[in-house]
């Protein structure tokens, strides 16, 4: 399922002129050795372009290139210096000479006699001086760049020499006419197609291999059957390798730092390849959009979710169309799947939207704000700590499926909260959103509200509410502290109220007294309306749910405190 839908990805894509044909790839071309009609190197010419404060190679397309992982094997009018110039830069002069002479035989079966550009390459294997290319003048400016092993290409008469109609027709021709060996039934497209010994390398994957790694590989004895090497174990085709190899390359380098969840990579698309549908998931899921405000894009959120076509940056998004979310991490060589998810573009914006309600709680800002899920997983470890790579695939399939969120998330920000004794928007908002989706009789609805709810009798969420009261106290008495009550005590009185409460009760009648008239009254009013709620007076002990009510009460009653500002007889 995920390679096939790679496969049709491929093709709308390759449809649109966005992605190479069969027989073609995209990669990063550093030089061009320009050639005269004898085959002499005049001039190695600079592709690399401007990239922000560095110059990166340029991307262009050109004939396939073969999947190396040992032996010497060339590829055709596009390669490295050991290929095309006979040199390298790892001191193996008979090595270099070597994948030359092997570049030189290639060329001399594919090109034809009868081009200008053709005979011009020919002509440059046949009198290039191997010996002494290391020595040649032309390429003393660049050598050392040279040598680092970027792409090289041809040049004649101002034109790329792979851009040639004539050569591109005879490549096509070599490559869809040439000998079908170790034919099979390819189980993705279900065709007839010369098997995929080794699938390619899937490259930009934050952390897995710098060349690339592979999604499908066999490289032990253990993941082998009855006997089977490489890609004899999976009935794949070439054309299919090829075009999901494509396809996930085109996404991964269009990855940014919001689409990492932990160490997983978020993929994700539309089955016609229009881009839009991801910019717009980009928006939905992460909130990043340059263009649209929050309000624009909750409104284009409502009208998915009502299964209207909408307009966004002057393209029709479909609810209706195919979408796919792929979760990739990387496990050495290797990519593993974290997730993979298929529906409906306006079936996952829906779940979103669902989530982000759950996660609406009062902040002191006119219009609900999106939490995207990496900003989320931060809250459930240290600044700076990496998250957890289980738990980010957990959540974010919670959220794609709209199902009950993973025990895990609670755990880790209960014991965040414990630590370092913060109970901000997003923290709050996590715990209101678990428990409304993972329903908890001691954390009751009534307490999972967007803002304070001064009329329930819920114990934890009153214990919360009355720790708020009793730090602002304090911070009226004591303006300028550098640290509260809540930096001291805010763990056992989430945990043991019953040995805690009595004794902040009793420092705030010190911290009153403190008080002008109007405050000391309008606290102490306060203090009596929660007090009034305890009349079996404190629990001894509060479990993890009861916990998250408390810490939603504190978190309310300070929002409350922040929306209205000043209270009777501040200054």
């Amino acid at each position: 399922m995920i390679l096939e839908s790679l496969v049709r990805y491929y093709e709308a894509l390759a449809e649109k002129g966005v992605l190479s044909k069969p027989g073609w790839s995209q990669v990063d071309v550093s030089y061009a050795l320009d050639i005269d009609i004898n085959g002499k190197l005049k001039r190695i010419i600079s592709l690399k372009k401007q990239d922000g404060k560095k110059l990166v190679p340029q991307k262009m397309s050109v004939p396939s290139q073969i999947k190396r992982s040992s032996g010497i094997a060339p590829n055709f009018l596009c390669d490295n210096s050991s290929y095309l110039l006979g040199i390298d830069g790892k001191g193996k002069p008979d090595r270099a000479r070597d994948c030359f002479l092997a570049a030189k035989e290639l060329h001399e079966k594919i090109l034809p006699r009868d081009d200008a550009a053709a005979i011009a390459v020919l002509s440059f294997f046949e009198n290039w001086n191997v010996e002494k290319a290391s020595e040649c003048e032309v390429i003393q400016e660049l050598k050392n760049d040279i040598l680092k092993g970027g792409n090289l290409i041809f040049m004649h008469d101002g034109k790329f020499v792979h851009e040639n109609k004539y050569i591109k027709e005879k490549w096509n021709e070599v490559y869809n006419g040439g000998i079908k060996e170790n034919e099979c039934r390819c189980s993705v497209t279900g065709k007839i197609d010369s098997l995929a010994i080794l699938h390619p390398t899937i490259k930009r994957i934050r952390n897995a291999q710098s060349s690339g790694a592979s999604l499908v590989s066999f490289n032990a004895t253990a993941f082998s059957s009855f006997g089977k090497e490489q890609g004899y174990n999976a009935q794949t085709g070439e054309y299919a390798s090829f075009a999901y190899g494509e396809a996930l390359n085109y996404l991964t380098e269009r990855l940014t730092y919001k689409n990492y969840l932990g160490n997983t990579a978020l993929l994700f698309y539309a089955i016609n390849g229009e881009q839009e549908y991801q910019d717009a998931f980009n928006a939905f899921f992460f909130g990043d959009d340059e263009y649209y405000s929050k309000e624009d894009l909750i409104k284009l959120v409502e009208s998915i979710c009502e299964g209207k076509v909408v307009d966004y940056n002057s393209k029709r998004l479909d609810p209706q169309m195919e979408f796919y979310l792929l979760g990739v991490a990387p496990n050495n060589a290797r990519l593993s799947i974290r997730f993979f998810e298929r529906g409906t573009f306006g079936e996952f914006v829906s779940n979103i939207r669902e989530h982000q309600e759950r996660l609406n709680i009062e902040s002191g800002k006119e219009t609900a704000e999106i939490m995207p899920t990496w900003q989320l997983l931060q809250e459930t470890c240290r600044s700076g700590a990496d998250v957890s790579p289980i738990l980010a695939g957990e959540l974010t399939r919670s959220i794609i499926e709209n199902v009950r969120y993973p025990a895990t998330l609670i755990n880790a920000i209960d014991l965040r909260i414990r630590a370092d004794h913060h109970v901000g928007q997003r923290r709050a908002a996590i715990i209101k959103a678990y428990y409304l989706k993972n329903e908890n009789k001691q954390v009751p609805k009534e307490v999972l509200t967007v803002g304070l709810n001064k009329e329930t009798d819920n114990v934890p969420y009153n214990l919360g509410r009355l720790f708020a009261v009793l730090e602002r106290i304090q911070e009226s008495a004591n303006p300028g502290l550098n640290s509260t009550i809540k930096d001291k005590y805010f763990g056992g009185a989430s945990a043991t109220p019953a040995t805690i409460m009595p004794k902040l009760i009793d420092l705030s009648q010190n911290h009153l007294r403190k008080l002008n008239t109007g405050m000391k009254v309008y606290y102490s009013k306060q203090l009596g309306e929660i007090l009034e709620k305890f009349e079996e007076g404190y629990p001894k002990t509060l479990n993890m749910p009861e916990r998250g009510a408390f810490q939603l009460g504190y978190y309310h009653q300070i929002q409350d405190y922040f929306k209205s500002k000043k209270v009777e007889g501040e200054k």
